[in-house]
C-alpha cells in the first residue's frame, strides 16, 4: 500500500488512517496475506505519521521507489503481519 497524503484534505481527520486500516484489515484477513507492506515517500510526515498509529514497523528505505512529480524519491518501507493485527485487536 502506497501511503500518501493530500495536504488540501482537513489535517487530523482520521479519513487516510481509517481508509489504510480497513484496507489492512481486507488484506490480512479476507485476502489471507501473512504480511502487508506500506510505502511512504520520504519527508511525507503525515504518511508515516499514519504509519506509526497504524503499528507499522519500519523496515528500510528504498532508493528511487515512488514518483514525485515525475521524478523518482526514496520511500520508507514499513510493514504489518497477520499476527500483529489478531494482536491488535485482542
Amino acid at each position: 500500500i502506497n501511503l500518501e497524503t493530500d495536504p488540501t484534505t482537513i489535517p487530523g481527520a482520521g479519513i487516510a488512517t481509517d481508509a489504510a486500516r480497513l484496507l489492512i484489515r481486507f488484506g490480512l484477513t479476507a485476502a489471507e496475506f501473512d504480511r502487508i507492506d506500506l510505502l511512504v515517500a520520504l519527508g511525507n510526515l503525515a504518511a508515516a505519521r499514519i504509519a506509526a498509529k497504524l503499528g507499522a514497523h519500519p523496515e528500510g528505505l528504498l532508493r528511487r521507489r515512488l514518483r514525485r512529480r515525475g521524478e523518482p524519491v526514496p520511500a520508507q518501507l514499513y510493514w504489518l503481519t497477520r499476527q500483529q493485527l489478531a494482536e491488535s485487536l485482542s
